[in-house]
């Protein structure tokens, strides 16, 4: 466990808190609604490409520690604060500022803690959780009805990671929910015409505790990251594998939304998931996450990869997002 306290005075400002991977929608803007809180109480985590402030350290509101809110810098560009006016949190005793509090509309609530202004206390980590062990699965709807918005983050960086693996090739899904979320997108951003000499690539999930998929392999594995190491399970051979959530892997993997009751003749090929449970809307990647993640892909540098990416870049509302 990891502690932080203020660089200055060496007060503490947070409780005692356990390394996770940074959430693929830590910045995600979505909406006009009060959003949840983005780290689980008792976490934190670093994000290395932060744009304002590479280093910062997010943790849950609830575990910040003698803070105070700076008045003049408490505005946001709706319902709550951001980041826009710098640290709006400053140390209670000697009134360094150290954080910023983030709880606008749209955006998910957390506690950044500024890189410059605090140090660690270290203290002893919790075990690693075995890949066997991950939590249940985050649904695909949220309570609103909508679509999750968790999922809209993380198919988009699955998304990103597809496209660059597929080298611009026709791509075959399985039956069910993953198929629901990807094939739309993928039918929209692959080129019509694919390079002849490219063969046609099959997607499939994979992971802990899966079978093998029926038929023929895989040419491109969908794994989990893992929610504290952030590494990615491997299939144990050369396939490539694009990262994906470990909340919506698993979900995906271990679906809660069976058909609840008893029917006549056999189940669907997807093992009782059933659509009528799904918004009536088509499910959107997030434009933001996914530009983010093919910009940091050195296959961005494949011209047709490109095209996409400033395609996109230039025309936020077309299909898919």
């Amino acid at each position: 466990m990891t502690a932080f306290a203020c660089a200055a005075c060496d007060i503490l400002l947070t409780a005692p808190l356990s390394r996770v991977t940074l959430p693929v929608h830590a910045h995600q803007r979505w909406g006009h609604d009060l959003m949840g809180v983005l780290m689980e109480p008792g976490t934190y985590a670093v994000d290395p490409h932060h744009r304002h402030a590479p280093g910062a350290i997010v943790i849950a509101p609830g575990d910040i520690r003698d803070t105070v809110l700076i008045p003049d810098r408490c505005f946001g560009m709706c319902c709550g604060t951001d980041e826009g006016h710098g640290p709006n949190l400053a140390c209670l005793r000697c009134g360094t500022p150290v954080a910023v509090r983030i709880d606008d509309c749209g955006r998910w609530q957390s506690t950044w803690l500024h890189p410059p202004a605090v140090r660690t206390v270290p203290g002893p980590e919790l075990p690693i959780i075995a890949w066997d062990d991950l939590a249940p699965g985050t649904p695909p709807v949220h309570p609103s009805g909508a679509w999750n918005p968790m999922w809209a983050a993380a198919i988009a960086e699955t998304l990103a990671h597809i496209l660059a693996l597929s080298d611009g090739a026709a791509l075959t899904l399985p039956h069910g929910l993953l198929s629901d979320t990807l094939r739309i997108p993928l039918d929209a951003l692959l080129p019509h015409k694919p390079p002849a000499t490219t063969p046609p690539r099959t997607l499939a999930l994979a992971g802990p505790g899966l079978p093998a998929a029926p038929g023929t392999p895989a040419t491109i594995a969908i794994v989990p990251r893992h929610p504290q190491t952030g590494h990615l399970w491997s299939p144990g051979d050369t396939t490539p594998v694009a990262p994906l959530a470990a909340e919506v892997w698993t979900y995906l993997a271990h679906p809660h939304d069976r058909i609840p009751a008893p029917i006549a003749g056999t189940l669907p090929d997807d093992g009782g998931y059933t659509r009528a449970r799904l918004p009536y809307f088509t499910f959107q990647p997030d434009r933001d996450v996914f530009l983010a993640t093919l910009a940091r892909l050195p296959q961005l540098q494949q011209p047709w990869l490109r095209a996409i990416h400033d395609q996109v870049n230039v025309r936020p509302y077309a299909r898919p997002f």
